[in-house]
């Protein structure tokens, strides 16, 4: 018998779905496509979500909606005038977050711009990099994860997976910054069921 899934975790999952959907405009074929694709176009996808969880997690702060389309347009990886400098400025996220950020970035342009990287190979292309650039990824793959870098496994250990969770947690940290004011006032002040409703309120009562 399947254990009951608890209310409050599966209210959070529904609320997931539907931001990912109607704000982010993240779809479930999109997600489930992920794991069929080339590496080549894993990184161009998977760089695309990370880029939209950041136009939200910045716009949780600059909420004027003419700043939209503005954060939009930003480069995503540029520390002085990309999406990643407002990330840092207002701290939105930690340090090797940001890292991964520009990694990813960095990495999406080569498939992107580089006719040589269209065949991209995870494995060859993180086994092939120097010593502190190998560095730097072992330390962006794990940013969201408290275990020290010496237990990290080699770098060419699962790495699509390892990145698809690097940039799911941007997007859980991007749904919660988002969604902050409309969750606080929902639990604060909850909509009453249609059975605590009186007669005259529910149309069928």
């Amino acid at each position: 018998m399947p254990e009951a899934v608890d209310p409050e975790y599966a209210k959070f999952l529904d609320q997931l779905d539907k931001w990912l959907e109607e704000k982010a405009g993240i779809s479930k074929s999109l997600l489930r496509s992920l794991d069929q694709d080339s590496d080549w176009a894993f990184i161009i996808k998977i760089h695309g979500i990370m880029e939209v969880a950041l136009n939200h997690l910045i716009g949780s702060r600059l909420t004027a909606p003419e700043l939209k389309p503005v954060i939009a347009q930003l480069e995503t990886g540029h520390d002085r005038r990309g999406k990643i400098a407002f990330i840092q400025a207002l701290d939105l996220l930690p340090e090797n977050a940001c890292l991964f950020v520009k990694l990813l970035s960095k990495l999406r342009g080569q498939a992107v711009h580089k006719i040589e990287n269209f065949d991209l190979d995870l494995v060859k292309y993180l086994t092939n990099l120097n010593k502190s650039d190998q560095h730097a990824w072992k330390l962006a793959l794990r940013w969201w994860s408290e275990k020290p870098i010496v237990e990290e496994r080699p770098l060419d250990f699962i790495p699509r997976t390892r990145i698809h969770a690097a940039c799911w947690t941007i997007v859980l940290k991007s749904f919660s910054e988002s969604t902050y004011i409309d969750r606080f006032i929902e639990k604060v002040f909850p909509s009453p069921s249609k059975d605590a409703l009186p007669d005259s309120a529910n149309p069928t009562g």
